[in-house]
């Protein structure tokens, strides 16, 4: 996951974080 690359979430995370939330 980027999220543990960069050590940070991005923007493109954060929106698929919220898509697989709301299945």
């Amino acid at each position: 996951v980027s999220v543990s690359i960069f050590g940070r979430a991005t923007p493109v995370e954060l929106e698929f974080e919220q898509v697989e939330r709301s299945k």
